[in-house]
């Protein structure tokens, strides 16, 4: 797949590739992005094909995305300037998300909130 490009007409503060499961797959075809500052902040999945990268499902997340992680190959961590933690499911080969589970006082949001998330196997650790 050659290089290209996508303008968001969003403030972007990470990008996340879904990792490959199937070795057969050269590379990923999804990746989610975490929007900040604006008025209504998301969590979108673009799909990547030969003929360019396209938005296929977005939420809207409370605060500043701060971190993204893949927890499994369906499911993402987003940390927020809220000082919460938000586990977004992805179902119909990402054309859909939705909200799995909360942990919204993990850390005080006027200290800067959840500032990163990371997973290895089935653990999550934060930071804030």
């Amino acid at each position: 797949m050659a290089g290209s490009g996508k303008f968001v007409s969003r403030k972007i503060s990470c990008v996340r590739w879904q990792p490959v499961v199937d070795t057969s797959t050269q590379s990923p075809s999804l990746m989610v992005t975490g929007s900040w500052d604006d008025q209504n902040n998301k969590v979108s999945v673009y799909r990547c094909e030969d003929d360019g990268v396209k938005e296929v499902a977005s939420i809207d997340h409370q605060g500043d995305v701060t971190s993204l992680a893949w927890l499994a190959s369906d499911l993402v961590m987003a940390s927020s300037s809220t000082g919460g933690l938000v586990m977004y499911k992805l179902a119909r080969g990402g054309h859909q998300i939705s909200v799995s589970q909360t942990w919204p006082l993990l850390h005080r949001s006027g200290l800067g909130g959840c500032t990163a998330v990371c997973c290895y196997g089935d653990n999550v650790a934060t930071a804030g």
